[in-house]
């Protein structure tokens, strides 16, 4: 139900055009996004005690290595951090595994060293996170892609235009400018910060609203920080939601406040919906995806109007109070004028064209089509 298991599901569909796809999940009793191929159920979730994720790990070695043969696959292309670990065992195929998280990468690059160590390839979801992963192991040059995430244009449309309950409405009408933030309520996202800057904001402008998309163990933070924010009946909270679109396209624009990220893909999703963006200059994605560089050292000081959307200074766990200052003046310019709500709300939809089905896929099969034939040249040597 998160961002890499949405990107695993619209994976799926791009590589089912032309490939047989299965789905391999630990645990599939939550299945929240649509997908294509055929879905294997390894029912292993996750366990809290030591011996518990020992064992886990043992009887999820068992499964795949026994998926592999019977199945007779040729590549295995993990998603998650877990899935990642999986790949210190040896497995009789092409083993790809994934960076999602800029954050993980920053902290504990030495484990993505070691999976790809036992492993024919890395794909990053960004340029950035797979420059600086080579900073550190200029080595594995030759192993280690970089691959936007696939968003769903169509389909996302079309969930949009669903209908939504008479409280949100009630909720809109009493608030003309709305911002919205999507995601799950975890330290990561930083929505504790966009509450402040968002009251903020309001103290200038009485007609916004925020609408935060999403459930977990942060909800706690969040409604201490509205009380000590003093926006009360200014926040609507929608709870986790399988099709966020019918909300988020009913709203004015769209924020990301997060500490760190992969690639954001609810970023470009809100741009596919015709929403205008405000983002703060986060590692990695933002920058990459509103003004097509990996310059993270810029934007320090004050917010800049970029190509596709506004990117704001950095927000930290530290002093960023300046960085508050700025994400909350850039919400209070932009919904403050029509002009350049309607000119960035042109060029998202403009942009998240540029995530189409037919890129990643073009870009992933030659990835695929690359390892493949290293791998039988590597066994033609053996012969």
């Amino acid at each position: 139900m998160g961002g890499t298991e949405r990107s695993a599901a619209n994976i799926s569909k791009v590589l089912a055009d032309e490939h047989n796809v299965l789905l391999a999940l630990y645990d599939g009793t939550q299945i929240k996004y649509s997908f294509a191929g055929r879905l294997i159920d390894f029912q292993l979730p996750p366990k809290k005690t030591f011996l518990g994720k020992v064992l886990n790990t043992f009887l999820r070695d068992v499964k795949l290595r026994k998926l592999i043969k019977q199945e007779q696959i040729d590549i295995l292309y993990m998603f998650t951090a877990i899935g990642n670990r999986q790949t210190r065992y040896p497995y009789n195929t092409g083993k790809i595994i994934s960076a999602r998280d800029f954050g993980r990468m920053f902290e504990k690059s030495y484990e993505y060293k070691k999976a790809l160590n036992k492993s024919a390839a890395m794909i990053c979801n960004s340029e950035y996170t797979k420059q600086f992963y080579l900073l550190k192991y200029p080595e594995d040059r030759d192993k280690v892609f970089s691959l936007y995430n696939y968003i769903d244009i169509a389909e996302i449309r079309e969930q949009a235009l669903e209908t939504v309950d008479a409280e949100f409405l009630a909720f809109l009408n009493q608030h003309e400018k709305t911002i919205v933030a999507v995601g799950r309520f975890c330290k990561e996202k930083g929505f504790e910060y966009l509450i402040d800057s968002f009251s903020q904001a309001r103290e200038k402008n009485q007609e916004l609203g925020l609408v935060l998309i999403g459930d977990g163990e942060y909800k706690a933070k969040y409604l201490e920080a509205i009380e000590k924010c003093d926006v009360g009946g200014h926040v609507y909270f929608t709870g986790f939601q399988k099709n966020p679109y019918k909300y988020m396209s009913r709203c004015r624009c769209f924020v990301l406040s997060s500490l760190s990220e992969g690639f954001p893909n609810v970023l470009a999703e809100a741009m596919a919906l015709g929403l205008p963006v405000i983002a703060d200059n986060c590692y990695s994605g933002p920058a990459e995806i509103l003004r097509r560089d990996q310059n993270y050292n810029s934007v320090t000081d004050i917010y800049q109007e970029c190509e596709y959307g506004i990117l704001t200074p950095r927000i930290t766990e530290a002093d960023n109070r300046h960085a508050l200052a700025q994400l909350a003046a850039a919400m209070k310019d932009l919904l403050s004028s029509d002009e350049k709500m309607q000119h960035y709300a042109k060029l998202s939809i403009e942009r998240a064209c540029e995530f189409s089905r037919e890129a990643v896929s073009e870009k992933l099969d030659s990835i695929f089509e690359e390892l493949l034939e290293r791998r039988n040249r590597r066994d033609s040597h053996k012969k």
